[in-house]
């Protein structure tokens, strides 16, 4: 695939024609003995983003021969697609759950980067180990365009600080928004958190303890009195004692 520059470029706004929400790339059944036989899907959501620090959810999921969700299974995740730099993955390395699922965070940078045609990265993740057969990918493209070209005039800024810092199983961890700003002549009526964990809560501080250890994709969507709303995605580790 040529690589393409992206580009500070008026005519880069062509790619907001059109909205989607999620990317998926999906396969049948991997071959192989019966036994190991995989199912596995990416998706990115969204997946039109901002090269201004935004973000887009990865999630992938594994299934076996029969459709069950697949748990314990290693994934890697890597860039494809021809980007050589547009932002950071985290983490890379990923374990599905008891769901068959494993989440991930891709952020973009503030600058410009190489990215493949049209101005897109893929997020690719890859079956690994040696109880599986030959490793596999599967991949999520995410369409990278310039700042400003889809929040709304007057839109909220939203942000949020973490304490403590360090995150062990059960801890009471303290999730505060005051930071988070309202467009001009706005003000922030609504403070959404979505916890990664099926668990979601209201207010601009709000408590949450996690259970296991992982990664958690931590949502925080904040509106004003004109229903506006920005959303800011952050990815919250939680480790062993």
């Amino acid at each position: 695939m040529n690589k393409t520059r992206l580009l500070v470029s008026s005519a880069f706004a062509a790619i907001l024609a059109g909205t989607a929400c999620v990317h998926q790339t999906e396969a049948p059944a991997l071959g192989g003995p019966s036994g190991y036989a995989l199912s596995l899907s990416v998706t990115a959501t969204p997946d039109i983003v901002t090269m201004d620090g935004s973000s887009s959810i990865i999630v992938v999921e594994v299934r076996d021969a029969g459709g069950a969700a697949k748990p314990d299974v290693p994934i890697r995740l890597d860039f494809g697609g021809g980007a050589t730099y547009c932002g950071q993955l985290s983490p890379r390395s990923l374990i599905t759950g008891r769901d068959g699922r494993a989440n991930a965070l891709f952020t973009t940078l503030h600058d410009a980067c190489v990215v493949g045609a049209g101005g897109t990265v893929d997020v690719m993740g890859t079956v690994i180990g040696s109880n599986f057969q030959a490793s596999v990918s599967r991949t999520a493209r995410i369409r990278l365009v310039l700042p400003g070209n889809i929040a709304a005039s007057g839109a909220p800024t939203a942000t949020f600080t973490v304490e403590p810092t360090t995150i062990h199983p059960l801890d009471q961890v303290t999730f505060d928004a005051s930071s988070s700003t309202p467009g001009q002549s706005h003000t922030i009526t609504s403070y959404d958190w979505d916890f990664g964990d099926g668990v979601k809560k209201s207010g601009k501080v709000v408590n949450h303890d996690f259970f296991p250890t992982g990664t958690y994709i931590i949502a925080l969507t904040v509106g004003d009195e004109i229903q506006q709303q920005t959303t800011w995605l952050y990815a919250l580790s939680v480790t062993g004692p």
